[in-house]
């Protein structure tokens, strides 16, 4: 992002409009450097396409007592080691999470779906899917009742609004096919979970050779979002494959980046925490940085598939809880976000946003201020689900 100066509140979300506006454009399709480093922020009307609330995702009083894996192969977040603390209240931190090297081991991997030959050359790198958990079979007693939703599910593909490809407004019928779909149990999991992570075929070119999910935008976040409601371990994979063929696609062509982003809130619904890397404004490229999350949400849902997702809620939120004031604001940022899907905690949430809008002011007025600390203490003031709605 290009500093101009010393940024406000006002400026900076000025500037995250302009900044998805650019996206937008057919001139924004190439994997420019400046499209790149652009960061998905998501505005009340991107969240939701049939402008409705969603309700918070209240989880039970969690057992703070987190204990790391001590694989001596695992390497740890550095990031995140040695934070320091902001607050003066006592807060038992959380040992941090470890992640193999490397991508899962093949066998763990779903197949790619696609043969990388029989793509074109200039559309491989987007269009081959990055590895992911396998998705969960479906039960020989749903497969009928899967096959009777899918249709419905698909339809809801188009329950997007139209902001970052071609003008498109949502079918007012969209909020009662999610509300279906939510109500519709495990058939109706696996049914909207397969049409999410299904890749569509390229235009023009064999039905071998796919790219991208049949979502975007709006639509995606709402089917992400309504895949995590139902708390249900094997939505994960979903959700993962879903990212590993949107990640390539979207940021590497530079528009609907957001995409990622809106499908990620279902990831981080279902499981309540980041794992990183924390959001570093000065030098992140957001390919990069989402490649990286997804690769260490494969390795931990692999180690934790056999938990509940009630047991990765209350983990996540205490887990949460410590980093909320970690002095790395990146993982603070991502803290807060996570925090703010639970009712109980919105008031700590509030309480370290109105911290960080105090620093940034007095930042703002200091005449060697830090420009990129300003950035990710404006993003931490005034992004987030408690100031959207």
């Amino acid at each position: 992002m290009i500093a101009t100066g010393a940024v406000s509140c006002v400026a900076m979300q000025r500037f995250i409009v302009v900044v998805l506006a650019t996206m937008a454009c057919s001139a924004c399709r190439q994997p420019t450097a400046a499209v790149l480093r652009s960061a998905p922020v998501l505005d009340a009307s991107m969240r939701d396409a049939a402008d409705e609330e969603r309700p918070s995702v209240d989880a039970a009083e969690p057992d703070v007592s987190l204990v790391a894996g001590d694989d001596e192969n695992e390497q740890v977040d550095e990031s995140e080691v040695d934070d320091t603390l902001i607050t003066d209240e006592p807060v038992t931190v959380a040992p941090p999470e470890r992640f193999d090297r490397g991508w899962i081991a093949d066998a763990e991997r779903e197949p790619l779906g696609v043969d990388p030959a029989a793509i074109e050359p200039e559309s491989r790198a987007r269009c081959t899917p990055l590895p992911s958990p396998r998705r969960p079979a479906v039960p020989a007693a749903l497969a009928a009742d899967v096959a009777r939703l899918r249709p419905l599910a698909r339809r809801t593909a188009d329950c997007h609004d139209g902001r970052f490809r071609i003008a498109h407004r949502p079918d007012p019928r969209c909020r009662a096919w999610f509300a279906q779909l939510a109500a519709g149990g495990p058939a109706a999991m696996h049914a909207l979970g397969i049409e999410l992570s299904t890749q569509r075929p390229l235009p023009g070119a064999d039905v071998d050779a796919s790219c991208g999910s049949f979502f975007m935008g709006t639509a995606a976040l709402r089917a992400a979002e309504t895949l995590a409601s139902f708390m249900d371990p094997q939505a994960m994979p979903y959700l993962l494959r879903f990212l590993a063929i949107q990640i390539p696609m979207d940021l590497y062509e530079g528009y609907d980046g957001a995409a990622v982003e809106m499908g990620f809130e279902g990831v981080r619904r279902l499981a309540m925490r980041e794992l990183g890397p924390p959001w570093r404004e000065q030098a992140m490229v957001p390919l990069e940085h989402w490649t990286e999350v997804l690769r260490r949400w494969g390795h931990w849902y692999v180690r934790h598939r056999a938990e509940r997702a009630q047991q990765w809620r209350d983990e996540g939120v205490a887990l949460s809880r410590t980093r909320l004031y970690a002095r790395n604001l990146g993982v603070r940022y991502g803290a807060a976000q996570t925090l703010e899907m639970v009712s109980a905690e919105r008031a700590r949430v509030a309480a370290v946003r109105a911290s960080a809008c105090r620093e940034q002011r007095a930042l703002e007025l200091a005449p060697d201020g830090d420009f990129d600390r300003g950035m990710m203490l404006t993003l931490l003031c005034r992004s987030g689900r408690g100031q959207r709605r």
